[in-house]
């Protein structure tokens, strides 16, 4: 059923984002780790697809990837931020 969504709209995040989360929730984090990228390729600041991409990839022993991913994401998070506090002022 999810993945006759991707059909339906390529360009849906948060389609591939759930995928991925069924992925994960069945452990096939493989899987799982590839619709959270096709997730954040559409949308870099889905933060669902980024939380569980960082479980993912900690769960399948890759925990300095991990922490990297997820630190990167926090910083450019954080620079989003900044530059929309920038434009509001």
């Amino acid at each position: 059923m999810l993945q006759r969504s991707h059909h339906i709209d390529p360009n849906y995040a948060a389609a591939f984002s759930n995928t991925g989360v069924a992925y994960y929730k069945l452990d096939d984090l493989g899987k799982a780790i590839k619709y959270f990228e096709k997730a954040l390729k559409i949308n870099p600041r889905n933060k669902k697809a980024s939380r569980y991409k960082f479980r993912a990839l900690y769960e399948k022993g890759e925990p300095k990837k991990a922490h990297r991913y997820i630190a990167q994401f926090n910083r450019k998070w954080e620079e989003d931020q900044h530059d929309q506090d920038t434009i509001n002022k």
